[in-house]
């Protein structure tokens, strides 16, 4: 199993750079940034010790985010690697300042493994929820380098739990020290292959977006589209969303109802099929004066970085992406204790299923839905009680990275 797993990486790898080849932009990203780091890890300082931090991409990325930041602030001389697997992740943080050197992970190939644990050197290492490397998981517990797996959901349908595979990806376990799961079923999968090395302490994110609620922080371009209004922000939209949301806002009960709209994508394309769906009524928020966008219905956020903030703008949301792969951060906007809609995609997302059972927040396949949710929200005294239960529920979620952070610190100073 382990040569054919092997071959398959060495086989991929070679259609990344056969698809580079014909000028696809993504796989030219993943092929150049696998040449770069050598490089980049030969210029570590050795004097300093490495805490080495990987997530695939940028959802993940927030999630060690919070990890990366405390470790900092309470370690400033080590050296912080960040690596992506994904060039949609690198491409979006690779000026992030929380990290001293950020690239992209190498092939998880023996022989590439080998010369990045002996040039980087880490003292541990942390990976992000869904990452599981063979090579990468054996060679840190060959050098018996700590490697934590955080945030990670375990469910019965993956590999480690099935009795033809079982064998091989538990060997990937069986090199991690210590898990940091998310939920009750994740520990108990783990606890029946008899991995008692488990924590259950939720989701980082939690953290994360609990500190940005908290800043201070305020856009005058927002503040005069949103001023005196009820506001739907819709973020990380794709098409599918799009054509639901316009259906539902064209209803006379709606009509009160303005639309801060954050497209996944964010290009010029993206922003005049937006336009001409939402008509003379919206505008771009790059290119509006205040009077415009007070008098707008609709504004297109056609920016990067703003969306986790912007949510605090709103009276409810919806979350994109569960008509595709699957729904993004819902806990950008809960955090802020609004009610939200997203997509019948969400079923391996711990934290939406939480919040779908707790009532803050509502799946919707159709307009008729979407519209029936945005009616009951209308009311002032729902909205408030939903607000203040999203505050209850939040105090359950946090704590995560002090969790981690403790177990990190004890394992370097061990």
């Amino acid at each position: 199993m382990e040569s054919l797993y092997t071959l398959g990486i060495a086989l991929y790898g070679q259609l990344v750079r056969l698809a580079a080849w014909w000028g696809n932009p993504r796989a030219k990203a993943w092929a150049a940034g696998r040449k770069a780091w050598p490089a980049a890890v030969a210029a570590i300082p050795a004097d300093r010790r490495v805490v080495w931090f990987h997530t695939a991409s940028a959802g993940e990325f927030e999630q060690g985010r919070p990890l990366i930041e405390h470790h900092k602030r309470y370690y400033p001389k080590d050296f912080i690697v960040l690596t992506f697997f994904s060039p949609s992740g690198y491409e979006l943080r690779k000026n992030y300042a929380g990290a001293d050197l950020i690239c992209y992970l190498p092939e998880d190939r023996p022989e590439a493994v080998s010369t990045w644990l002996e040039s980087c050197k880490p003292s541990i290492a942390v990976f992000i929820k869904y990452e599981f490397w063979y090579h990468h998981f054996r060679g840190l517990k060959s050098r018996n380098i700590p490697l934590l797996l955080v945030s990670a959901p375990f469910r019965p349908s993956q590999p480690f739990f099935q009795p033809l595979t079982r064998k091989f990806w538990g060997k990937m376990l069986d090199c991690v020290t210590h898990f940091f799961v998310q939920d009750a079923q994740s520990a108990a999968l783990l606890g029946g292959l008899g991995y008692q090395n488990t924590t259950i302490c939720g989701d980082t994110r939690a953290d994360r977006v609990l500190e940005l609620a908290a800043e201070t922080w305020m856009d005058p371009m927002l503040e005069a589209f949103t001023r005196n209004s009820l506001v739907l922000v819709a973020g990380s939209t794709w098409l599918a969303d799009e054509i639901l949301i316009d259906k539902a806002l064209k209803s006379p009960s709606l009509s009160e109802v303005k639309l801060l709209i954050a497209p996944h994508e964010v290009n010029a394309k993206r922003s005049t099929e937006l336009l001409d769906r939402f008509g003379k009524s919206s505008v771009l928020y790059s290119a509006a004066k205040a009077k415009e966008a007070a008098n707008a219905k609709v504004m297109i956020l056609n920016t990067m970085g703003l969306l986790s903030k912007a949510y605090r703008y709103g009276h409810f949301a919806y979350v994109g992406g569960g008509f595709g792969k699957g729904i993004h951060n819902t806990l950008e906007a809960a955090v802020y204790g609004i009610p939200i809609c997203f997509g019948p995609k969400n079923q391996k997302f711990l934290e939406a299923q939480s919040l779908l059972s707790e009532g803050l927040a509502q799946q919707v396949e159709q307009p008729e839905q979407l519209l029936s949710a945005l009616e009951a929200w209308l009311d002032p005294n729902t909205r408030q009680q939903l607000k203040n239960k999203a505050a209850r529920w939040f105090a359950t979620q946090s704590g995560a990275t002090s969790s981690v952070a403790q177990e990190m610190s004890r394992l370097l100073a061990g």
